[in-house]
């Protein structure tokens, strides 16, 4: 009986930590900036690095890239509509190694002309210009 008992309480300290992971959200903000001549090239993409730090999330564990959807944003009262379409730079898991804290990632985004129909995800608002 008491090989039971200590065997429950030794499995009762090495089960959370085999089972440990982080939860945390991590974000970043980068500026993109239209091209002036966006209406001629009708595409552009930039690319972007960040280095992420965690201190929950440590050793074995793994990060797993969210699968980003596009984002319609809206210029000049929505007249004019882009799309936004996301893509990790690369889109394997990520594993942390022993007392890792810090990773970098990378994703890239392409702007191109949404259709006229599409549904806006985010208004700029704006408005144009005229020569009064």
């Amino acid at each position: 009986m008491k090989i039971r008992i200590m065997l429950f309480i030794l499995m009762m300290m090495v089960m959370p930590v085999s089972y440990a992971a982080c939860y945390s959200e991590l974000s970043v903000q980068h500026n993109l900036v239209v091209q002036g001549d966006f209406a001629l090239t009708q595409t552009q993409m930039a690319t972007y690095e960040h280095n992420f730090n965690d201190s929950s999330c440590v050793s074995t564990n793994t990060i797993t890239p969210m699968s980003p959807s596009d984002i319609i944003v809206g210029l000049y009262n929505d007249t004019i509509k882009l799309n936004l379409h996301f893509e990790w730079t690369n889109k394997n898991n990520i594993t942390l190694s022993n007392n890792q804290t810090s990773f970098t990632s990378g994703y890239s985004v392409t702007v191109t002309p949404a259709a006229s129909n599409a549904k806006v995800n985010v208004s700029a608002g704006g408005r144009r210009f005229s020569d009064d």
